[in-house]
Order: C-alpha cells, then sequence, then structure tokens
C-alpha cells in the first residue's frame, strides 16, 4: 500500500498526539498509554475492530485472570480487544491495549494455549518492552506506528486499501516497528509462564501451542502467519519453557464451556456468503474433529448460529433444543442463543416496517421482557444488556431503554455503543438537546472532540431553558473547548 503508507507518513507530522521531550531516553507511562489511546482511536474509526459483545467479554474475563497474576501488571489499565481476522495473531500496543485476532481464538486447542498467548502478550506490556525500544529509536518508530495509524484511517473508503489494512491489522503495533528482540521475546515468555501458573492453567499449552506454530511453519514458506513473522518461535524458546514446566507440577485443566462455544463461534462466522456458510456446515458437520473440536455442544452451537445466518428457523430452533438437553445446567451463551432466534424470526418474517404492526410490537415487547429478565439473571454481560436495550428499542420501549442505559453507563462509562443507543432513544421520545448532549460525549471518546463541540452548540440551540440541563451544556462547552484547543496545541508535534 505504499500511496497509502506515503499519505500517511506526511500527515503523521500534523496528527499525531505530543509525547513530551524526544530527548528522553524512555517513552513515560503516561505518554505510553496516550499513544496506545491514539492507535486505539484509528482502529475503531477503521472498523477493524470484532464488535461481537459475547467474544469480547469472554477475552477480557480470561485476560483479567492472567493479568491478576502477572508481576507488574499493577497500576496498568489492560484492555483486550478482538480483530475482525481470521488470521493467527495477537499483538500488544503501547499503554497495555492488546489484540487478539478472531482466527487465534479459533486456533488455540485449549484454553490454556490461549492463555498462554495473552500471558506472553501481558508480559510484553508489563515489561514495558514498547517503552524500552524507543530508547533507541523513538522517532523512527514513532514515525512509522502513526503512518500505519493513518494508513488505516485512509483506508476507510474501501476497495483494496481496505483489505491491505484489515489483514496487515497487527503490523501497526508489531511487524518491523515494534517488533521485539529475542531477548524480550525470552522475557514476556518468562513473566508469562509465571502468570499462566499462577492464574491455574495448564503449562503444558504454551509448550503445545509453540509446539505446533512450529511444526506448521515448515509448511509456509515464506507466507506465515503474522504470529509467527511476529514472535519467532525457535528451538531454543520452546526448551525453555519445556525445561520450566518439568520442574513446575503440571495441571490438567478442562475448558471452560464458554471456551468451546466461542471458538466454534469464530469458526462459524468467518465466512457470511451462501457458499461459505455451507462450507462451514460441512466443517462441523465432518471435519471439526480434525482440529481438536470435540464438543458435542458447542459444534451443535456452531450450526445453529449458521442456521440463523441462513434463516432456516425450524433447523435453528431443533438445534437449540437439542443444545438445552445436552446440557445439564444453563449456560449463557445457549440462553442468549435461544432468544436471539426468536427475536431475529419475528424480525425476519415481519418483513420491512412490519415491526410497525401492533401484534409484532407486541411480540417484540415479550421478547424484550425476557430479555430484561436475562440481563438481570447475568449483569455482568454487557451482552445481554446490550439485547435488552436493542429488542425495547424496536419495542417502541424508549422509556424501559433509556433507564437501562442510563443505569449502564455509571457502570461502562466508556462505552461508545451505549452513548449512541442513549442517543436514539432521546430522539425518540423527542429530547433533542439530551440527544445532542448524549452524542457529544460519543464523538468525546472516539477523539473528535471538533465534532463534539458542534453537538453541545446544537444541544444548546434545542435547549428549552432547563437550569440543570443548561448547566450540563454550558460545563460540556467549557470542558470540550480545552480539548480542542489542546488538541490543536498538540498538532505538529513528536
Amino acid at each position: 500500500m505504499p500511496v497509502i503508507q506515503t499519505q500517511a507518513q506526511n500527515a503523521a507530522q500534523q496528527n499525531l498526539p505530543s509525547l513530551g521531550d524526544s530527548e528522553s531516553e524512555e517513552l513515560s507511562p503516561v505518554m505510553e498509554r496516550r499513544l496506545g489511546e491514539y492507535v486505539m482511536r484509528a482502529y475503531r474509526n477503521a472498523g477493524v475492530m470484532y464488535d461481537d459483545r459475547e467474544t469480547v467479554e469472554y477475552l477480557k474475563q480470561l485476560g483479567a485472570k492472567v493479568v491478576a497474576n502477572s508481576p507488574g501488571a499493577s497500576g496498568i489499565d489492560f484492555e483486550f480487544f478482538l480483530v475482525n481476522d481470521p488470521s493467527l495473531n495477537a499483538f500488544a500496543l503501547p499503554g497495555g491495549f492488546i489484540g487478539v485476532h478472531a482466527g487465534l481464538i479459533f486456533t488455540a486447542r485449549s484454553e490454556s494455549e490461549l492463555a498462554s498467548v495473552l500471558a506472553h502478550e501481558v508480559g510484553h506490556v508489563t515489561q514495558r518492552h514498547i517503552a524500552r525500544s524507543f530508547s533507541k529509536r523513538r522517532q523512527s518508530s514513532m514515525m512509522a506506528m502513526a503512518a500505519m495509524a493513518l494508513a488505516i484511517l485512509a483506508s476507510r473508503g474501501g476497495g483494496q486499501a481496505s483489505l491491505g489494512v484489515i489483514s496487515a491489522g497487527s503490523t501497526l503495533a508489531t511487524a518491523q516497528q515494534l517488533g521485539f528482540s529475542r531477548d524480550a521475546e525470552r522475557e514476556a515468555d518468562r513473566v508469562g509462564y509465571q502468570a499462566l501458573v499462577a492464574s491455574g492453567f495448564d503449562p503444558q499449552g504454551m509448550v503445545a501451542f509453540f509446539e505446533r506454530l512450529q511444526q506448521g511453519s515448515r509448511l509456509y514458506e515464506g507466507n506465515a502467519p503474522a504470529y509467527l513473522r511476529t514472535h519467532p518461535v525457535t528451538s531454543e524458546r520452546i526448551t525453555d519453557i519445556r525445561n520450566r514446566v518439568g520442574k513446575s507440577s503440571t495441571r490438567m485443566r478442562a475448558d471452560s464451556s464458554d471456551f468451546q462455544f466461542i471458538r466454534a463461534k469464530m469458526r462459524a462466522l468467518r465466512d457470511n456468503s451462501i457458499d461459505g456458510l455451507k462450507s462451514t456446515l460441512i466443517f462441523f458437520n465432518q471435519d471439526a474433529s480434525g482440529v481438536g473440536l470435540n464438543n458435542p455442544a458447542a459444534i451443535e452451537y456452531g450450526r445453529a448460529l449458521i442456521y440463523v445466518k441462513q434463516a432456516d428457523w425450524s433447523k435453528a430452533e431443533a438445534s437449540v433444543k437439542k443444545l438445552k438437553a445436552m446440557l445439564s445446567s444453563d449456560q449463557p451463551l445457549i440462553e442468549r442463543l435461544a432468544l436471539d432466534v426468536q427475536i431475529e424470526k419475528l424480525i425476519a418474517q415481519a418483513g420491512k416496517g412490519g415491526l410497525q404492526l401492533p401484534e409484532n410490537r407486541q411480540a417484540m415487547a415479550e421478547l424484550a421482557d425476557a430479555a430484561v429478565v436475562l440481563r438481570s439473571k447475568y449483569p455482568s454481560r454487557t451482552s445481554f444488556s446490550i439485547l435488552a436495550i436493542d429488542t425495547l428499542q424496536r419495542a417502541g420501549e424508549h422509556a424501559k431503554a433509556v433507564k437501562l442505559l442510563r443505569d449502564d453507563l455509571l457502570v461502562y462509562s466508556s462505552d461508545v455503543e451505549l452513548y449512541d443507543r442513549l442517543a436514539e432513544s432521546q430522539f425518540a421520545l423527542g429530547k433533542r438537546a439530551e440527544q445532542h448532549l448524549t452524542l457529544s460525549k460519543s464523538y468525546e471518546l472516539q477523539g473528535a472532540f471538533s465534532l463534539a463541540l458542534e453537538q453541545v452548540d446544537l444541544a444548546q440551540a434545542q435547549s428549552t431553558g432547563d437550569f440543570y440541563l443548561q448547566s450540563q451544556i454550558d460545563v460540556r462547552r467549557k470542558y470540550l473547548q480545552e480539548r480542542v484547543l489542546e488538541a490543536r496545541r498538540a498538532e505538529g508535534r513528536l
């Protein structure tokens, strides 16, 4: 992508956040976080992040277990996110942001294998390998990272350039720009191994994953997966880890049901084309065991997801019934699937505009009530909250949706989707000033401070004289004016 990269490099000097004194030997934790946030905004705006909440929730929960037992992780705000890419890779960004490709989740044969990769990436962060790399080549690394981030922004128009950027997802943070030395890789292995064992995972998972990568690398002939290119697996690294396993008490650890289901989901949703869905169904019917996917319930779950995509409601409902018979206790993902089938079936059968019919709106309201019950049953899973909000909005129950959204925002104050959903319901309720004020927060979280300030001005124009609302508008305007000036002062500085 030479054209995009040139454009990005020219723009980088104007858009890269100011990171302080270029003579300092190492990027400070504050500046490292700031750079990471900048790159994350580029990812979000480019649409390369996977927004499947169930999978992201699982990834965050698994990552939190590893972080809790990682030496040096205290005080670092880790954020795990999913990249919409079927290739095998994971990478660490500055400031504690860790990306995982959808393909990695499916490729991992056990939860301990997946956890070992997360632990390794956490090790890069806690040992500050990114910040330390700037002591030798700060300016060049900064420009390379900025160029790649801006290349993602430049590719938003689509076409081959966009496909190139998506396939190069982790190159933004790894590859040549932030490739770690062999010493750094070994250090990340060491601290990652400690975290893996302390978190109760099977340390053999790290050995198994690396050995399979090494064996498979012989087949790629120069076209190795991104993980192998950015994390070279050497015999020395594998031997070192195997020796550590030999000195510890290896424990077998059963995978969580969520891991098996999420793994099946990543395979099921890889290709949503007509032919792709047919091919994936054949995989679940014939080939799943060949890649270690042996859980019958997970395989049936994968089939059910495909039936939903194919709008084959009778088969989808039959799969849900079969799943419930297989499982001895309630499983959140299966309960969510059962409700999803009914919601998607109603939407499909209602047709365009059909949800406005009284009988369909009533049916959706009943499904919304069921979603609210699940939201209460699983309060820590935002996927159920979003499902409840979505069905309430579809049923026209916007006042109820607003109440749930405000409750959620007290806990998840940085969730852009929640603000966008709240603005949608405020618009439906005729609360224009509140809608614009809410959108200003959404734009702010995305780093678009000028657009956020414009929304405050629109809120002012729609204000009806409510003293409390006017106070909110005044406070937001002053705050955003300062952020806009700060952003302008930072332009053109490295």
